[in-house]
């Protein structure tokens, strides 16, 4: 829980630090792997939603 929360703020320094993902363009959904789990995200204008958070042995 702590490496997710941890991963989850470094957003906050570093919005664009996940792999941006092509099929949600126009809109900026990125991808980041924190630990064992995927987290997407969209950036707005002054904030990143979190869109989906699971665990990568999820088949997904």
């Amino acid at each position: 829980m702590q490496a997710l929360t941890k991963g989850a703020g470094a957003l906050r320094d570093n919005p664009r630090i996940g792999f941006r993902l092509a099929e949600f363009e126009p809109r900026d959904v990125r991808r980041v792997i924190l630990g064992q789990y995927e987290l997407r995200y969209e950036l707005g204008e002054d904030v990143a939603y979190v869109l989906r958070l699971w665990h990568t042995r999820e088949d997904r």
